[in-house]
């Protein structure tokens, strides 16, 4: 057994979940739930590029285009697959964009107000396996630029 785990030479270690040398608690972040995107998702998106201009958010398309791009190859590949059931490649990819999307998130402010307001990772963990509903999410992304742009939004 090792120093370390008979409670020698690990000085320092604050455990509990405190972290840093002023051991006080880390603030955790947490990922939001599976939703439904709503029937009325265009007046969803509508909604919440008003929210963003009314409180002066300055999110440009190159800002979210990451995403954007992401989201547009999963809508193609799943608009030329037939099967109403998505493969596993099609959920690995998924997964993958709810990752870049807390990645880009975490790197950009403005990115992680957008992505909490319009609720892309709780949308997103809610696709499953269905076609659909992949289709219908990558819509509602497609509505959110629209309505960037008709707000204002620019490059």
């Amino acid at each position: 057994m090792s120093n370390f785990n008979r409670g020698q030479g690990n000085r320092g270690y604050q455990g509990g979940g405190y972290g840093g040398y002023n051991n006080a608690p880390r603030e955790v972040a947490k990922e939001e739930d599976a939703m439904k995107l709503p029937a009325d998702y265009v007046d969803k998106a509508n909604l919440v590029m008003q929210e963003l201009h009314r409180d002066g958010t300055k999110l440009t398309t190159s800002k979210i285009r990451r995403i954007l791009s992401m989201v547009n190859d999963l809508h193609d590949a799943a608009k030329r697959s037939k099967e109403e059931v998505l493969s596993d490649a099609m959920k690995s990819s998924i997964q993958y964009l709810r990752m870049r999307i807390a990645y880009e998130s975490g790197r950009e402010p403005l990115v992680k107000t957008f992505a909490q307001k319009a609720h892309l990772i709780g949308y997103l963990k809610n696709i499953g396996n269905s076609r659909e509903a992949l289709l219908d999410y990558a819509a509602y992304m497609e509505a959110l630029v629209a309505y960037h742009r008709f707000y204002g939004g620019n490059d």
